[in-house]
């Protein structure tokens, strides 16, 4: 098969089978069904046809084993959950010392560092700049978040660069009075 042919993932019988459930809990709408499953309603109907009997001599199998994957699937909403949490406190870390050193010392953040941890912050933060401000379409927020990302870096860049400029300045009117 060559690469540009599309690959079919193949479903397993007992998949099959909670596509019966499925189909049994939308009151037998096909169309409804293969919608949320994400199937034509071709393949629904042919499931329906060949596992539809299946399915009723071993319903409560079937819904022993679909409730056990809806267990571990919230097992797993939970550990990514935790996880999520974990890399935004270490994201808001880096942030504050960051900050720290803008404000204390800001020679001694090297460009090459400085354009290393924009190139990870500035997508996180344009990201959720742009949720908390959904006002553009779908198509237009692409398009509007890229502008404003390279908006965003450059001021933090200037600010930068002003604060270097800002401490030399004051270290040379030092060095001069004394």
């Amino acid at each position: 098969m060559s690469e540009d042919k599309r690959k079919y993932e193949k479903s397993s019988q007992q998949q099959k089978l909670r596509y019966m459930r499925a189909l049994e809990a939308n009151g037998l709408n096909q169309a409804l069904t293969a919608r949320e499953l994400g199937i034509s309603r071709s393949t629904m109907a042919r499931y329906y046809k060949k596992y539809w009997k299946e399915y009723k001599d071993n319903k409560a199998a079937v819904f022993a084993e679909s409730t056990d994957i809806g267990r571990k699937k919230l097992l797993l909403d939970a550990d990514l959950e935790n996880i999520s949490v974990k890399l935004r406190g270490t994201f808001l870390k880096s942030l504050n010392l960051l900050e720290q050193r803008l404000k204390n010392d800001p020679a001694s953040i090297k460009t090459k560092d400085l354009i290393q941890f924009l190139s990870v912050a500035a997508p996180y933060l344009m990201e959720k700049m742009a949720v908390a401000g959904a006002k553009d379409t779908k198509d237009d927020m692409s398009n509007s978040v890229m502008a404003t990302h390279s908006t965003f870096v450059q001021n933090i860049v200037n600010q930068i660069n002003n604060a270097k400029k800002d401490k030399d300045q004051h270290n040379s009117s030092f060095n001069s009075s004394t």
